[in-house]
């Protein structure tokens, strides 16, 4: 027990500074009645990732700072900068916020989520309620989960280490100090812990970092087509490996490529007669 609680305060030193508090503050809503007027507060947790010269680049959700006005990065020592957001994502729910420093500030060291299974001790990092440089120690619960956000693309990790509001965008860490998810989101009755939080896995968050500090957004891929799915895939193409089209957008890639469909609007690029038209740009991120 000696050895582990040794072992475990070396982790909280290796951790703890590279996860940052961010207080936020948003302009007021105007349907909230007698808060009307007075800004309104907010607070998450963000990974401090990337460095350029006097510039740290810190990882968040986005939820966290989306509607935020003004953004204070507090840093485990108590130090404050202000922040501002440089680049963000809704789809995988990811923002970058700079500040700018002469000091030299620690970097995460980003692990391998793809090595992570159920089992697995690790610990979240954040600032639950506005309680910075909180540590909590759990387990992988399991790996793989959807839900979250609405639209959310990626898949998370499961823990029962403890997470709350304001733990949002912090690190969940394997027992090395590496970080191997975001922390994200909590399946709770009226916001609080019930031992069930999901974690973005850290190798669906490297692409779209370097995409948005030096873009600003994410770029995604485009074929322009409607899959079908696993029972219709069965039914026309018993067997056999592969993606079945069942649709096809006008003059979008597939189609000018010379792809045909296998559904009803085979070739035409329509479903049951109506003309298919691109998703909304906010879901495309060019």
């Amino acid at each position: 027990m000696i050895d582990l609680q040794r072992a475990l305060r070396r982790l909280a030193d290796t951790v703890l500074p590279v996860v940052v508090k961010l207080d936020t503050e948003a302009s007021p809503d105007q349907d909230r009645g007698p808060w009307l007027g007075l800004p309104l507060p907010g607070v998450g947790s963000g990974v401090l990732v990337r460095r350029d010269g006097e510039r740290y680049f810190v990882l968040t959700n986005n939820h966290v700072v989306q509607a935020a006005d003004r953004i204070t990065v507090i840093l485990n020592d108590e130090r404050s900068f202000p922040g501002e957001v440089v680049g963000a994502d809704e789809r995988m729910d990811l923002a970058i916020v700079a500040l700018r420093t002469a000091d030299d500030l620690p970097l995460a060291r980003l692990g391998d989520s793809d090595s992570v299974r159920a089992g697995d001790l690790v610990l979240a990092v954040g600032s639950p309620f506005g309680l910075d440089a909180t540590l909590t120690l759990g387990i992988v619960s399991a790996v793989g989960r959807s839900g979250g956000q609405v639209g959310n693309i990626s898949d998370f990790i499961q823990t029962d280490a403890t997470m709350n509001p304001g733990s949002s965008g912090g690190a969940l860490v394997d027992i090395s100090g590496q970080v191997v998810g975001i922390n994200t989101w909590i399946q709770a009755q009226r916001d609080r812990w019930a031992g069930v939080g999901f974690a973005l896995p850290i190798n669906n968050v490297k692409p779209v970092i370097d995409q948005l500090i030096e873009v600003g957004s994410v770029r995604y891929a485009w074929l322009g087509v409607v899959l079908a799915g696993p029972d219709i895939v069965d039914h026309l193409a018993p067997g056999r490996s592969g993606a079945v089209l069942f649709d096809l957008f006008d003059g979008e890639p597939a189609q000018r490529a010379g792809l045909r469909a296998r559904g009803r609007g085979v070739g035409r690029g329509r479903a049951g007669g109506r003309r298919q038209r691109r998703p909304d740009q906010r879901h495309r991120r060019t």
